[in-house]
């Protein structure tokens, strides 16, 4: 494949050539600051993309219960949008004179930000989500909220870098540097949003300064259009007696050139890295802990890929990434049947570090494959089309083919089937020969080894000797690649003996899933590796609340006060999970249940997985929808007792603990009546926000930390959990004022969380 590539491509890598961009003194007088406020331009847009995602993200979040799903399909759209950009790109640049292909990009730059001074966009994201179709739902707010600022923003990095390479620069040749400063660009704006501006802006004050960003960007593109326009290329005429350079003639050979088989090959290297990165995201954030801003790391290292191969001069060598990266996908294998066992750091460093391999070397394939400077939008248009449609597999596509992440692994193989080939002479017969058993060696061997090597750490033995086997072949990916397939297709049908899944469900709100416990006598509920409830089957402990529930627990002492008085207790409980809390429902009482995910739903309501719904001695009503949303339809003290069990899950929805949020509970409580909270949490510490927000409500909050636990307690299956409640005043408390484990939240030095500001940093428990 290398030998196959026209001398243009060696001579666009070629480190003597990019050393030319910052040997200043190479170039001409008037063109040695063209580089740098061309960059500056580029990195600065890539800046305000990555700033506006996860601000108006972070927005649309409340309006669908902050389910994960609403990052996954944000992230589509922006991928979709950056693509519409590059078309838009492309067609100024094949269609258009650069004079007027230059108006016509600073028109819509210019005329998105009007629509952002006049707020034209502002009403949309305000609007509220239907109760069905949320992924349309949300494509159309984001197109018509911010659509045309992401599009003129998406179109200024190959635009400005098609401007460059019209320029009398001596770099002006090989632009492609200006991509690394546009990659890292998109990872300055996404790190600082959670580090720099979540934490010290309101979301009003950050729109207000994004948009003044824009005009910042919209005045360098009309100096970057100027610099055009003064400096102009002038073709250099080659020294008499010489044929023209390899480069000129690429630059002026014909757009059959490139072939569709190239074309295909861009799109099939940026579709790999980009399906992997929501692949280990959702790995990371689903099965392995849904730590906050955790998504971050995985996208920092994606983009980091980007401005490292496309560098001037690449720090790591593109050849040694081709070798990493089966060898990484072969560690992976072996990790396949032990993951469970192995070190918390190990279960994520690992997955990070197949991303980076498998990214460098797809993203060094394309920068070592980039064509000449004139077909440099078509090469990004191509580029951004692989990324949507790995990103939309993921979304949109995975979700509807697999109950489980299995977009993951088949990135994973794919990342080793997609390098190419070492070429070593020899018989073709012979090589699709090897090609054959090499694979079929391995799979016999790892099903004879699996087949006798069960428990403990004896699978890794079962795995590791056939990825031994193929490891000698790790630069041919055809063998390699179906080699670690067969051993990873055969060690989890080795898993199957032990599966115990009753029930599994993957929608927009993630994946769950009902697993038969303790032989068969107990089933829990879980989301990713957060258990949302657990049941005994044993007749004498099926109507018992289990988990954070238990009677003789912080909640169980509230019902125990509420259940004290005269009337009976009307309830409203936020969060269905396995219904646990309908066990201390009482004949006369009301409840009400409100609950996002519909999936849910059909898990808590059917007897084959839980009963504690239908053993309830009332018939709860349930509302679904986001809980803060649909309570707004609850008349004026309507409540005695409002639960907001939404918390006990690591990744927690903001909008349901801001000021605004609690002032609306507030007013959906009767005389006398309590709003409850779960904050077990393993991550973030609830407590402060708590207690910033019910100060600034007015109301009083207490705490409990059931964390003295009997051993016979961890074995009948209740958890640990933290609580904290909210009253008018104390006297509403009642018994629980009095009891010692109950201790009044104090004041904390934390920024008061509303609609319009918050941040988890400060709460993360390192």
């Amino acid at each position: 494949m290398e030998s196959a590539l026209p001398s243009a491509h060696a001579r666009s890598t070629d480190p003597s050539a990019s050393a030319t961009v910052a040997a200043g003194a190479a170039s001409p007088r008037g063109t040695r600051w063209l580089p740098l406020v061309f960059s500056a331009a580029i990195f600065w847009s890539a800046a305000l993309l990555f700033w506006i995602e996860p601000l108006v993200s972070k927005q649309l979040l409340p309006l669908l219960g902050g389910s994960p799903g609403v990052w996954n399909t944000c992230l589509v759209f922006f991928q979709a949008m950056l693509l519409a950009g590059y078309a838009f790109a492309h067609l100024l640049a094949a269609r258009l004179s650069p004079t007027r292909a230059a108006q016509a990009y600073l028109g819509v730059l210019a005329l998105a930000a009007l629509a952002l001074i006049a707020g034209v966009a502002s009403p949309a994201i305000g609007r509220a989500a239907p109760s069905g179709a949320p992924t349309a739902w949300l494509l159309l707010t984001l197109l018509t909220s911010i659509g045309l600022p992401f599009f003129a923003l998406a179109a200024t990095g190959p635009t400005l870098q098609r401007w460059f390479s019209l320029t009398s620069h001596p770099a002006a040749h090989d632009p492609y540097f200006l991509y690394a400063a546009s990659n890292l660009g998109s990872m300055v704006g996404l790190l600082a949003f959670p580090t720099l501006l979540e934490p010290f802006l309101t979301t009003t004050h950050q729109i207000g300064e994004w948009t003044g960003g824009y005009l910042l960007l919209l005045a360098l593109a009309f100096v970057c259009a100027a610099a055009l326009a003064r400096r102009p290329a002038t073709p250099p005429a080659a020294p008499a007696g010489e044929a023209p350079t390899a480069t000129a003639e690429a630059a002026t050979s014909p757009a059959s050139a490139i072939g569709t088989g190239r074309r295909l090959r861009w799109l099939l290297l940026a579709f790999v890295p980009s399906s992997l990165l929501l692949g280990v995201t959702t790995y990371l954030t689903t099965d392995i802990a849904a730590v906050p801003l955790l998504w971050i790391v995985p996208l920092a290292i994606y983009l980091a890929t980007f401005t490292l191969t496309f560098a001037g001069r690449p720090p790591i060598p593109h050849r040694l990434m081709l070798w990493a990266a089966p060898l990484l996908a072969a560690a992976w294998v072996v990790s396949v049947p032990v993951r469970w066992d192995l070190p918390n750091w190990a279960l994520f460093l690992l997955p990070l570090l197949l991303l980076f391999g498998a990214a460098m070397a797809c993203h060094g394939e394309l920068a070592r494959t980039r064509p000449p400077a004139a077909r440099l939008t078509e090469f990004y248009l191509w580029v951004s089309l692989g990324g949507v449609l790995g990103g939309a597999f993921n979304t949109l596509v995975a979700p509807l083919l697999f109950t489980g992440t299995v977009e993951y692994p088949l990135a994973i193989l794919l990342a080793v089937l997609v390098l190419p080939a070492a070429v070593r002479a020899g018989s073709r017969g012979w090589s699709l020969v090897l090609d054959v058993l090499v694979p079929t060696a391995t799979w016999s061997l790892a099903a004879l080894l699996f087949h006798f090597l069960r428990g403990g750490w004896w699978p890794a033995l079962a795995a590791g000797l056939p990825v031994l086997l193929a490891l000698p072949f790790a630069r041919h990916p055809l063998r390699m690649g179906l080699a670690l397939s067969a051993i990873y297709v055969t060690a989890l049908a080795a898993e199957q003996g032990t599966d115990k899944m009753l029930f599994v469900n993957r929608d927009f709100y993630g994946r769950i899933r009902v697993l038969s416990v303790a032989g068969g006598t107990g089933h829990e509920l879980m989301h990713g590796t957060t258990l949302h409830g657990k049941q005994s089957l044993l007749p004498i402990m099926r109507r018992e609340p289990l988990t954070y529930y238990s009677r003789r627990g912080p909640i169980g002492q509230l019902f125990a006060a509420l259940q004290g008085r005269a009337r009976p207790a009307r309830v409203a409980a936020v969060g269905l999970g396995t219904g646990t809390l309908a066990a201390y429902a009482r004949t006369g009482e009301q409840w009400t249940f409100y609950e996002l995910n519909p999936a849910i739903l059909r898990v808590a309501t059917n007897p084959r997985y839980f009963t504690y719904f239908s053993d309830a001695a009332v018939r709860p009503a349930i509302v679904l929808g986001d809980a803060r949303l649909r309570m707004r339809e609850a008349p004026a003290g309507a409540y005695d007792l409002i639960v907001l069990d939404a918390f006990s899950s690591d990744a927690i929805p903001i909008h349901l603990v801001t000021r605004e949020a609690v002032h609306m509970y507030a007013e959906k409580l009767a005389p006398g009546g309590l709003i409850t909270f779960n904050i077990s949490n393993r991550y973030l510490d609830l407590e402060p926000v708590l207690a910033a927000v019910a100060r600034a409500n007015g109301l009083v909050a207490w705490y409990r930390d059931d964390e003295k636990l009997t051993s016979r307690e961890e074995d009948m299956g209740i958890d640990r959990s933290e609580w904290v409640v909210l009253a008018r005043t104390r006297a509403d408390l009642g018994p629980l004022a009095s009891d010692t484990g109950w201790k009044p939240l104090q004041p904390a030095r934390l920024a008061l969380w509303t609609d319009d500001f918050s941040g988890l940093l400060p709460i993360l428990q390192w």
